[in-house]
């Protein structure tokens, strides 16, 4: 596992611990009907979401694991998975996302995770609550695209 710590995280990245690795903790998913998948923009924690991904993503999926409201915002934490970094299938366990910015982002309800959040998950969130940390307000493939161009810019190596 590899960790993009918060020290060279730019002001435009909002102050987050994100984590990545190259494999999957979430594959017990509980499948949804298509009357239950068409009841969108109903967040819960634990869902699993396809989105509008990057060419590269095919197989990304967001799952939320926290929904926080904060100074009348409603922040929607996430993991995404099934990401296409330089050919590694790697993860970021820890993305905070204003509400309106993540619902026009996903396209359908595919599922609901019945595992435990990763550890990596639960920290993630710890520090970005400790930091006062702020969310996205882009889409999920432009953060991502951001992320990665963070790695590729300073030669930190994918495992």
């Amino acid at each position: 596992m590899l960790s993009l710590r918060r020290s060279i995280l730019t002001q435009s990245i909002p102050k987050t611990f994100t984590s990545i690795s190259a494999s999957s903790k979430y594959s017990t998913i509980r499948n949804l009907s298509r009357a239950e998948s068409v009841k969108l923009k109903e967040l819960k924690e634990g869902q699993i979401w396809s989105y509008h991904h990057r060419p590269q993503d095919t197989s990304s999926r967001l799952i939320i694991y926290k929904i926080d409201h904060i100074n009348g915002k409603d922040i929607i934490h996430i993991t995404v998975d099934g990401l296409n970094f330089s050919g590694k299938n790697i993860i970021i366990y820890h993305l905070p996302f204003e509400r309106e910015y993540f619902e026009q982002d996903i396209t359908e309800l595919i599922g609901h995770c019945t595992e435990k959040p990763a550890n990596e998950t639960i920290e993630g969130y710890k520090y970005w609550k400790e930091d006062s940390g702020k969310a996205w307000s882009k889409t999920v493939a432009e953060c991502i695209e951001m992320i990665e161009k963070i790695y590729k810019d300073r030669n930190i190596e994918i495992k």
